[in-house]
């Protein structure tokens, strides 16, 4: 409970990117200080040294994700910490990604990661973005993940978007 409450406690980053479509750009917040290992290490090494191997592990963290958490349309414009949602068990695209991306980060293995701003409704040819996901690349497969899709994991085969590697 102290832990948790450190977190919520700690004061929120307002950084912000700018993203660009046509001639229209669009100010967003930056979600990627949020990406935090911190609090998730020790729990996220167990479930790492029992897992096969790295997509094994990866789809595991998922399972985590959207099992252990309830998806809301909108909660907010401020995201919340990972160990905040994962406590909260819930929240937003953003705070789902941020948590995802968190945990993955938390892992020995050295995943590259990017938060990806997209437009849900047109995801190849984007007119505004209204939606977080993470993009994952180990050594031998790379794959989008949107912890909100009620399809699983690895729902779009391609995404024009604006990527941001953490």
């Amino acid at each position: 409970v102290d832990g948790y409450r450190g977190w919520v406690e700690l004061p929120k980053p307002d950084e912000r990117v700018r993203l660009k479509s046509g001639d229209t750009t669009y100010t967003m917040a930056d979600f990627r200080p949020y990406v935090r290992t911190e609090g998730l290490s020790n729990v996220i090494l167990d479930l790492y040294q029992e897992c096969a191997d790295e997509w094994v592990f990866a789809q595991e963290v998922f399972n985590l994700v959207t099992q252990l958490t309830v998806y809301s349309e909108d909660i907010g414009e401020v995201p919340r910490w990972p160990v905040e949602t994962l406590t909260e068990a819930g929240g937003d695209c953003e705070d789902l990604a941020i948590l995802f991306a968190s945990l993955l980060k938390a892992a020995p293995y050295p995943y590259k990661l990017s938060l990806v701003y997209m437009d849900a409704d047109n995801p190849t040819d984007p007119l505004h973005p209204n939606h977080v996901i993470v993009w994952v690349e180990a050594s031998d497969w790379k794959l989008f993940v949107d912890c909100t899709s009620d399809q699983g994991w690895g729902c779009y085969e391609e995404v024009v978007g604006w990527y941001y590697k953490l």
